[in-house]
């Protein structure tokens, strides 16, 4: 209650600014006192109220030279009138509205006052009474406050003291408090208590309450509104009259009907249209114009048409053009556009046959409008040059090329680029286009870096000047100059840091420090490691450790890989007398000279001996062994595929012969020539990422040593056949794991697991085939136990093939997300899983490693784990080494390929922290943050990401294109430089020349899924569909908007190769689906020799001279529809076309490539497919905006929730 009152009380001060409230909107009042400082003790004269409040009250009736004393606000003077009823009458300045006033007078008792406020003086109406009282006390001299009946207007104050006596009437002052200064907006009036007119624009006349108008409003004060259909509701403001109607009315008011079809308004006093309605004319608009009209138009006055429609002339447009003529003037005599490629003021010449596109010419002159590729004139009958680029045609009429081929500028391209210019291309005034070669700079470069910076091979010009960025082998860069690196330094970055030394005879921060020659070749790394492995007994990664005594080569201090002659073993135990080499104490390989060898013993010469151990059994005369391939072989080739995506692991079955082959004691072993390939964690993420593009991770994984390299013969005995559970994987004799034997029960000590070397320690772990019986389970856990082992790390499910493995008794760290024929779907899971492990703090050597067959996923696993420690503590990491030293201790450890790439991106997520893959899940957050900008660079990071793949992309290597550029088949390429690489082109059945443009590109499961080519040349249509034949293609994809010239209406194909058949695509059916068209057609020859179902998928939403499709639905739906078709047709390739074979075709196979990563993985890898499909072909994903384009159709396709 208290707070309403309140309100009230603060809207009643806002709306009246009376007196009583001479302060502001912080309580500040102005001061009325006499003396304000320091305490205000009486008020200024016409001023009144409070001394607290600063006097707030005024005497609207003061005024301080006022005559009459009743006005001068002091209150010591008076007037008095004696008599019956006296009175005095007073007059104000102004007629003003009174409602209350405050008389100080003397009051006598009994006596009746009466208050006049008059407009004339000598009028008493009592209309014009404010009020009347009666004084009922002693006399007194009394300020009275007399409140009007109501508000009275005036300038006249009468008070009369009626009495039928004499009497006094004593009057000191007549005041008037309570008057407004000013009203806020919407209000008016002496006490600003009445409301202004709703249509007011603004505030209104403080007295009378007049006010400009809004719109819609008029009057003096606004309360009246204009007639409903005045234009914008605008209207006289004192008369009230339209100032415009609205469309179709008028008059004052705008009441009445225009007279006629207007279009828009009619004239306001007369209602004639002012302009007539489309297809209306005369004075009312009420007439309709002739039916030949263009757009409907015609003139007001006489009906006749403005312009007539195509094919029509005449005043009103009734009669026809002349024939051949599709558009001609009014008046009939001259066309303006012919039909059927004709010319002439009729129409009446033919167009020269030569003219290109539709044939069409100029209708005055007879000169073709557009020339076909390769042609210039007025006829189009002149050759342009053959430097001209083919993609571009020459200036019609004077045959300068638009463009020159790479290499070539000058008017007609008979110029040759600076072979300084990258790729030999220049401008026309010989600018390079895309900068100089490595050693030269200008704008033309021409000048040589070397000479302007002495021992400069690569730089640039800045401010006129040439700035240095790379100096020749053996100098370095400081500031702008090359200074020579130390003396035995080949390449660093400085005198006190060198990056690589001198033939790699040296080490050292300055390389100079001496390679250990205990160093095979002498040779090391900068850090003092041999880059080739040891010789001369030694071992160490700085080959300063000795080996045993009788070892010549040796992985450690226990474990010799090969003993001098006359010893064996891993520790180089001593053969029996008269032996030259053994395979143990009892059995001698090959005897000293003058004995001859006879079954494992070393007898004299005269004892009968076989040269070679036969099948058999017989001696080197038995027929048995004359067939040499009865002679077992030292060879340790393996005997499955390992280098295909899966490797082929065949079972031991029980009952077959065992044909295994042994490998002999080596005098040098292949895994110490691995060539170095040690990469430092700066380079390790761009290193994986070309590397996996350009197929060099394959070429690596070849060279790595394959098979048994290393003895086996325990693994091989009979009585351990059946504890092995594939053929060809064996533990070798140097570093397997032999069980202990108590001599009764436990006699056997073999398992079919290998000892092998961490990165620092020896046997920290044991790489373990999976048990699969109750023998070898039972044998697992005697290994465990013996081993002391606490941590067993398991890489398989609990059942494969429907086998169960072993059943699990004891804590093990088990990864169940690696199937048993693929990978799992990104690294991080396995990293995660790594992570777990290397966190238990007690683990003891060594780590049991198992999967089926402890080679494939056991070596990936172990091999990541002595890779990331290598990074940690070296700053490096050598793959290729790694893997290599591994298979000596196990066979095949890293089985295959996609093993070993999978091993690179978990390596370089972990040390660096960077990984292309990325989970469905994570991509809208992964792409969120793409497209924040770099604070260190200012550009985003997708820009960045772009700018990576150009920096990667290969450089232009002519040797990859000899055939794309033979003479015979330069006419076949449309651009000169988008041709195809011989390592990925297409081959054609032809005699002659096999080639046509276009490149196998893989996908996901299958190396050739995709043939991207450009849209066939005129020439080159029958090698299109010659291709066809050869990769029994079923399967087209369009992506270029004018091709119906070649697959629209059926083509014929004249081919020399078929015993002269004839291909046709004949098409039989056509649908539509969106912006798609399916045609499907008959793709035969005249042989009869094929005949087959084509459907050919033409994508129309994709506007010329654009880089990206018209958004995302219609490429989703094409990527869906040809996987689906794809995995309906098995190992059939889909064609994909567009006009420059590259550009839209390889943004269509980037997509698919990717939902189908989606689609089998749930993760999705845009950074290094991109760089898969530009090492084949550079020109795909050409920009940013294509780039952006990718990451948006996945966000895209995954909001969509369309799996296929």
């Amino acid at each position: 209650m208290e707070m309403t009152f309140l309100l009230l009380v603060l809207q009643f001060l806002i709306v009246f600014k009376v007196t009583e409230g001479q302060c502001d909107s912080n309580g500040k009042c102005v001061c009325h006192c006499e003396n304000c400082n320091p305490k205000c003790i009486a008020c200024l004269p016409g001023w009144s109220g409070s001394t607290t409040n600063l006097c707030q009250k005024r005497n609207a009736f003061f005024h301080p030279n006022a005559t009459d004393k009743l006005f001068d606000g002091d209150l010591n003077t008076y007037k008095m009138a004696e008599g019956r009823d006296p009175f005095f009458r007073v007059q104000y300045n102004y007629s003003t509205e009174i409602d209350q006033l405050d008389i100080t007078a003397v009051l006598e008792n009994g006596i009746p006052y009466t208050i006049f406020v008059k407009q004339l003086p000598y009028t008493r109406d009592k209309l014009e009474i404010c009020s009347k009282f009666t004084y009922s006390n002693r006399s007194i001299t009394k300020t009275v406050t007399v409140t009007c009946n109501r508000p009275l207007q005036g300038k006249y104050i009468e008070i009369v003291a009626s009495s039928s006596t004499e009497t006094t009437l004593k009057v000191f002052e007549i005041e008037r408090f309570g008057d407004c200064f000013s009203c806020i907006s919407g209000y008016y009036g002496v006490r600003c208590d009445k409301k202004c007119s709703s249509g007011c624009q603004d505030s209104c006349n403080m007295t009378s309450g007049f006010c400009v108008c809004k719109p819609g409003f008029y009057s003096n004060n606004c309360s009246l509104q204009c007639p409903t259909m005045c234009f914008n509701s605008e209207c006289h403001q004192e008369k009230g009259t339209c100032l415009a109607c609205n469309y179709g009315t008028y008059g004052d008011r705008c009441d009445l009907k225009c007279l006629g079809d207007c279009n828009g308004q009619c004239d306001r006093r007369k209602g004639i249209c002012g302009i007539c309605a489309k297809n209306k004319y005369g004075t009312y608009c009420n007439q309709t114009c002739p039916i030949n009209c263009a757009a409907g138009a015609c003139i007001r006055d006489t009906g006749y048409c403005k312009k007539c429609k195509i094919g029509y002339m005449g005043d009103k447009c009734n009669e026809s053009c002349p024939d051949h003529c599709v558009y001609c003037d009014q008046n009939g005599y001259k066309c303006q556009t012919c039909a059927n490629k004709r010319y002439g003021v009729q129409c009446e010449s033919i167009c020269p046959l030569e003219c290109g596109e539709n044939g069409s010419c100029d209708i005055e002159t007879g000169i073709c409008d557009v020339c076909p590729a390769g042609y210039f004139g007025k006829s189009c009958t002149q050759r342009c040059s053959e430097w001209c680029d083919s993609s571009n045609i020459c200036d019609q009429i004077t045959g300068q090329c638009q463009n020159c081929i790479a290499g070539r500028y000058g008017p007609n391209c008979l110029e040759q680029c600076r072979i300084q210019c990258v790729n030999s291309t220049c401008f026309s005034n010989q600018t390079c286009a895309h900068g100089c070669e490595d050693g030269w700079f200008g704008a033309q470069c021409d000048n040589k870096c070397n000479a302007a910076v002495l021992n400069c091979v690569q730089c640039y010009l800045m401010d006129n000047a040439p700035v240095c960025t790379h100096c020749a082998d053996r100098w370095y860069l400081m500031e702008t100059n090359c200074i020579k690196c130390p003396e035995n330094c080949s390449l660093c970055v400085s005198s006190e840091e060198c990056l690589e030394c001198k033939n790699n005879f040296y080490y050292g921060k300055t390389c100079n420090l001496t390679c250990n020659t205990a160093c095979i070749k002498k040779t090391c790394d900068i850090t003092g490691s041999c880059r080739h492995g040891c010789d001369n007994s030694k071992y160490g990664k700085e080959c300063d450790k000795d080996c045993m005594k009788h070892c010549k080569t040796c992985l450690n201090s226990t474990m010799c890989l090969e003993c001098e002659a006359g010893y064996f073993g891993k520790s180089c135990t001593m053969c029996p007398e008269n032996c030259k080499k053994c395979e143990n104490r009892s059995t001698c390989t090959h005897c000293k000279i003058g004995l001859t060898h006879d079954n494992g013993k070393c007898l004299e010469k005269n004892k009968k001996h076989p040269d070679a151990t036969c099948l058999g059994g017989g001696e080197n005369n038995d027929s048995n062994c004359n067939d040499q391939r009865h002679c077992y072989e030292n060879a340790g080739i393996s005997v499955y595929n390992t280098r295909g995506s899966q490797a082929l692991l065949e079972e031991i079955d029980p009952d077959e012969q065992d044909n295994d082959t042994d490998v002999d004691e080596f005098e040098s072993h292949d895994y110490v020539n691995v060539n170095m390939t040690r990469i430092s964690l700066q380079r390790l993420w761009e290193y994986k990422l070309q590397n996996a593009a350009n197929d060099l991770m394959n070429t690596e994984f070849e060279t790595l040593p394959t098979g048994l390299l290393l003895k086996c013969k325990e693994a091989k005995k009979s009585e351990n056949k059946k504890r092995n559970r594939y053929k060809y994987v064996y533990p070798y004799d140097a570093n397997r794991v032999m069980l202990s034997t108590d001599g009764e029960k436990l006699i056997n000590s073999y398992i079919n697991a290998s000892y092998i070397n961490g990165f620092e320690a020896p046997k920290e772990y044991i790489a373990s085939q999976g048990p699969f019986t109750d023998e070898t389970v039972a044998d697992f856990w005697r290994m465990v136990w013996n081993e002391n082992v606490n941590t067993i790390v398991i890489l398989i499910n609990l059942e494969e093939a429907g086998v169960e493995n072993e059943s699990r008794t004891v804590e093990q760290f088990h990864f169940t997300a690696w199937p048993e024929k693929g990978l799992p779907s990104t690294v991080n899971s396995i990293l995660d899983f790594w992570r777990k492990i290397r966190s238990k703090a007690d683990i003891t050597s060594p780590i049991v490693v198992h999967c089926s067959a402890g080679i494939g996923r056991t070596g990936t696993f172990i091999a990541l784990d002595i890779l990331i420690n290598q990074g940690q503590k070296e700053g490096s990491v050598d793959v290729v080494s790694c893997v290599a030293n591994l298979r000596y201790q196990r066979t095949h450890l890293i089985q295959t390929v996609e093993q070993y790439k999978y091993l690179y991106s978990a390596v370089t997520k972990e040390l660096t922290g960077k990984e292309s893959g990325i989970q469905e899940n994570e991509f809208m957050t992964y792409y969120s943050q793409l497209k924040h900008n770099d604070q260190l660079t200012g550009r985003t990071f997708i820009e960045e990401e772009f700018d990576l793949i150009e920096k990667l992309a290969p450089g232009f290597d002519e040797n990859r294109y000899q055939t794309a550029k033979a003479v015979n088949n330069r006419h076949k390429n449309r651009h000169s430089n988008i041709l195809a690489d011989d390592n990925f082109r297409i081959h054609i059945s032809r005699q002659g020349s096999d080639y046509i443009n276009a490149i196998s590109l893989p996908s996901v499961q299958q190396n050739v899924a995709y043939i991207i080519t450009q849209k066939p040349l005129p020439e080159t249509v029958d090698d299109f569909y010659l291709m066809m034949a050869d990769q029994e293609v079923n399967t087209i994809v369009l992506l270029d908007n004018d091709a119906d010239e070649v697959f629209g209406n059926g083509c014929r194909s004249k081919n020399e190769t078929f015993s002269q058949n004839l291909f046709e695509l004949n098409p039989q059916e056509k649908t539509t689906f969106g912006n798609i068209e399916l045609l499907t057609c008959h793709f035969h020859d005249d042989h009869a020799l094929i005949s087959r179902v084509v459907k050919l998928y033409h994508g129309r939403f994709w506007n010329e001279n654009r880089l990206v499709p018209n958004g995302f639905q219609s490429m989703i739906s094409l990527v869906e529809t040809i996987l689906i078709r794809r995995r309906e047709q098995n190992e059939n390739p889909i064609v994909v076309v567009c006009r420059d074979g590259a550009q839209r075709s390889g943004l269509f196979c980037v997509l698919a490539n990717l939902v189908e990563q989606i689609q089998l993985s749930g993760s999705v890898d845009i950074l290094q497919t991109v760089l898969n499909v530009r090492h084949r072909r550079p020109q795909i994903v050409p920009c940013l905006e294509q780039l952006e384009y990718i990451y948006d159709f996945i966000e895209n396709y995954l909001e969509s929730g369309n799996k296929v």
